[in-house]
């Protein structure tokens, strides 16, 4: 579906593989099928879909690539610029 909105930027939390798996299968509220090749094939298909439009969005130079390894906190310091900046552009 296609609303005709450009959004001003994109962020793209990257974290590698390994994180992220280790990140689900560790938490409580897990799914049933929350396993390790669950995962893989999951990320797989994440990567797949969301590949072109991450491409799509640096390209036209609007793609802000987040670290996402660190604590809320630290990852936060990483947003906080982004709308900082896109705050400042708005006015």
């Amino acid at each position: 579906m296609q609303i005709g909105a450009e959004p001003r930027f994109v962020l793209f939390f990257d974290c590698p593989e390994e994180e992220m798996v280790k990140r689900v299968l560790s938490r409580n509220e897990g799914r049933v099928d929350d396993n390790i090749d669950t995962m893989r094939n999951r990320l797989k298909v994440f990567e797949a879909l969301n590949l072109p439009v991450i491409d799509y969005y640096a390209k036209k130079g609007k793609l802000y690539r987040i670290n996402a390894v660190g604590t809320a906190d630290e990852i936060f310091k990483q947003v906080r610029p982004v709308f900082e900046a896109c705050e400042l552009e708005a006015k």
